[in-house]
């Protein structure tokens, strides 16, 4: 008997399959998906057997010794991660790790004594699935077992957590459900949901130790039918069966894994639909752009709400110009303008006012004093700020100093420096309510509910607490959209429908100009319009999604980008631009599959030739550097 073994090994110019002899006191204990040790390049390797043969022609040595008897990569889990890492460039073993854990031996045996236990919802739809178009069918089909996906957009009335809930106990009467969230808060607040409709879910939690990530890995595998929540990796949980995928808020970065290649779990979770036949969900209060070209492509079915039951379900958001031509001094230093702060007082009588900060710290931004508009570089555009020590200028790009500086918009020269973070930010507006009680809510700072007292809460995105606040006020609107980031707007609205979700029966203020396509979307409650008008807008300009891309980081003299855009015909390269570790190209084309062969063509030569170092590809990132 001969087992065809993926070593764990991540050299490009080794990813693929060795053959290994099976001795005879092994033959009981080997099965597809097992793991093994076997000797390679002169040292002991651990593999994981991907086929049995008896085709003896390549096998050169034993295997030493089998780890464990337990399957821990089914046939079908294994054609997954292959595929996956196809996608992105990447090896077998640069993606299996995500989907099979590190063993702890100990646990492992522990947990395979234990009688397997099955979830039993009650297969009724309630909430949203009986009110959006298209959810009763989505659910009986992929009870059916049939190999379907849809989205969804959740109105701020509504709460995600609990509408995914209601879904998960309608489909775990039929089938395994994998819930995906960005991150640990969403984990327990799901976990909580679950728990409250007759759930008990298996747990996948990165920050989890080996004991407790095997535990939950060898349950999952041992169950008929299962609920799975977890961040990103949780989508290649081992289920049995036929199972529900749902995957929350996809547009949100922390589904990005940072370890290379990199994947997408709304990409993975698709394609376990095409390869395995599962259902998937994708639940959110906005549209990302790159699901919106899957809806384009007909990948992804959208279920969609009747116009009046959609506004009715919504909030209303005010956008608020900043002129402080006849304000107090003071509100022209808090940025807030007047209206906004009558606004605050009123409703800080009612209960919690929630302002929205772009980001933690205290954050140095240089503005324009007249307009407001960001201060960009005379010569590349990019933003300015002061370096420590400096009283002028300085590009954050390019590096040069900008003294003359004069605002393109209306021609002022002077600027102003503000401090955008959020403790800065509630030092100055404390002074203004020193009677009302503040707090920074932040990853350091979180809070899971925010009360019904009155009290300002100075949040930063994704952290933003459950409960129904009087006011919500986004600040700075216009330094998040002025960010030379290609998804700069996307980003945005995503952050605030979060944001105006916390004052689902208040009001929600954006401090920004009107004008703005993202602001347009939230005061006209049209995520879903504003995902569409993107994707055309980047279809026209050739750029991600409506093209695919890689980003090539390594040392400035290398010819790795050229040789990659050389690889596929019609290839658009961009760059250099000076990076962290060396240069930066960009390499654009419209065919992904000519692509990504392209990019894996030229690591596996490299790798080969031991002319890999010092270089990373990234294929299809979340958004293009800026």
């Amino acid at each position: 008997m001969i087992a065809a073994i993926a070593l764990d090994v991540s050299l490009p110019h080794l990813d693929r399959t060795f053959d290994y002899r099976v001795p005879a006191e092994f033959e009981s204990a080997i099965a597809v998906g097992v793991r093994v040790r076997v000797g390679f390049a002169g040292r002991l390797v651990t593999g994981i057997v991907i086929e049995l043969h008896d085709d003896a022609s390549r096998a050169t040595a034993d295997i030493r010794t089998v780890v464990s008897s337990a399957v821990v990569l089914t046939s079908r889990m294994a054609n997954l991660v292959r595929v996956v890492a196809e996608r992105y460039a990447g090896t077998f073993a640069d993606v299996v790790r995500f989907a099979v854990p590190t063993r702890h031996a100990k646990t492992e045996t522990a947990a395979l004594q234990l009688d397997p236990q099955s979830v039993h919802g009650d297969g009724s739809l309630t909430g949203i699935w009986t009110q959006v178009k298209g959810g009763e069918a989505f659910f009986v089909r992929a009870a059916r077992g049939e190999a379907v996906a849809a989205c969804v957009e959740i109105p701020a009335k509504h709460s995600v957590i609990d509408e995914v809930a209601a879904a998960a106990r309608a489909a775990s009467a039929s089938m395994s459900v994998v819930i995906v969230v960005p991150d640990a808060r969403d984990i327990e607040a799901m976990q909580r949901a679950l728990r409250s409709v007759g759930i008990e879910p298996v747990v996948i939690r990165a920050a989890d130790g080996p004991a407790a990530r095997q535990r939950a890995f060898t349950t999952i595998t041992l169950a008929q039918r299962t609920v799975v929540i977890g961040t990103r990796s949780a989508v290649f949980a081992p289920v049995v069966g036929h199972a529900l995928c749902i995957v929350v808020s996809d547009g949100n970065d922390a589904l990005v894994e940072t370890q290379t290649p990199g994947w997408h779990a709304r990409e993975v979770a698709l394609l376990r639909t095409q390869v395995m036949g599962w259902a998937s969900l994708f639940v959110a209060r906005h549209r990302s752009v790159e699901l919106q070209q899957h809806v384009a492509q007909n990948v992804v079915r959208p279920l969609t709400w009747e116009p009046e039951a959609w506004r009715l379900a919504s909030t209303r958001v005010e956008s608020v110009v900043e002129r402080y031509d006849d304000a107090d001094p003071v509100l022209q230093r808090l940025r807030i303008p007047p209206s906004v702060f009558k606004a605050m007082r009123e409703a800080l009588h009612h209960g919690p006012v929630v302002l929205s900060v772009a980001q933690r710290g205290y954050i140095n931004a240089l503005r324009c004093q007249g307009c407001r508009e960001a201060a960009r570089c005379s010569s590349c555009s990019g933003p300015l700020g002061l370096r420590s020590g400096s009283t002028l200028p300085v590009c954050g790009w390019c590096g040069q100093t900008d003294g003359a500086w004069k605002c393109p918009w209306c021609g002022d020269g002077r600027m102003r420096n503000e401090r955008l973070g959020v403790e800065r930010t509630m030092e100055e507006v404390g002074r203004a309510f020193p009677d009302i009680p503040l707090r920074v809510v932040d990853v350091e700072h979180p809070l899971d509910a925010m009360g019904t007292h009155p009290q300002l809460l100075f949040v930063t995105p994704g952290m933003e607490p459950a409960g129904v606040a009087a006011l919500a006020v986004v600040l700075d609107a216009d330094v998040v959209l002025g960010r030379h980031d290609l998804s700069a707007g996307v980003e945005a609205v995503r952050r605030w429908c979060d944001v105006a979700a916390t004052a689902p029966n208040g009001r929600v203020l954006i401090v920004g100009q009107p004008t703005a396509p993202a602001v347009q979307a939230l005061v006209r409650n049209d995520p879903v319009g504003f995902a569409e008008r993107e994707l055309a807008n980047r279809a026209a300009a050739g750029l991600p999604p409506a093209t695919h891309a890689a980003i090539v980081t390594a040392p400035a003299t290398s010819t790795v980008a050229h040789e990659i855009a050389d690889a596929c015909s019609g290839a658009t390269l961009l760059g250099p631009v000076a990076a962290h570790q060396g240069a930066r190209w960009v390499v654009l084309h419209a065919n992904r599959v000519e692509l990504t062969h392209a990019v894996r063509a030229v690591i596996v030569k490299r790798s080969a030739s031991k002319t890999l170092s010092g270089i990373s590809v990234r294929v299809d990132p979340l958004s293009l550097p800026a």
